[in-house]
């Protein structure tokens, strides 16, 4: 006897098993459109994460990020209501000139 899987579901989407779930790959976040791989800050956690996806439970009426750490590769899921915000880059700071036009200072 062999096992066999749903028809018409994709082997490799997340949480086929459980049609309570919805999954979403872009989310907003105030001005911020967040999409796969954006760097993410979280309420608590002194470390970057990558976002994966998120995934909302409309039974439990319960959203939540899966996301990967960055420097261990370890997997973590947090609530959207953790979320502290997208990580931007650095801005570099322009060389400032004198009156005269010449040197810094």
């Amino acid at each position: 006897m062999t096992v066999q899987r749903k028809k018409n579901v994709q082997k490799n989407d997340p949480y086929y098993y459980n049609p309570e779930i919805t999954v979403f790959y872009e989310i907003k976040h105030g001005n911020d459109e967040i999409t796969v791989g954006t760097p993410l800050k979280f309420k608590y956690e002194r470390s970057v994460f990558k976002f994966m996806k998120a995934a909302h439970n409309s039974t439990k009426n319960v959203t939540w990020i899966d996301c990967m750490e960055t420097t261990t590769g370890v997997f973590r899921s947090f609530y959207v209501e953790d979320l502290k915000g997208v990580v931007k880059p650095k801005k570099k700071r322009k060389k400032r000139t004198n009156v005269n036009g010449t040197g810094t200072g």
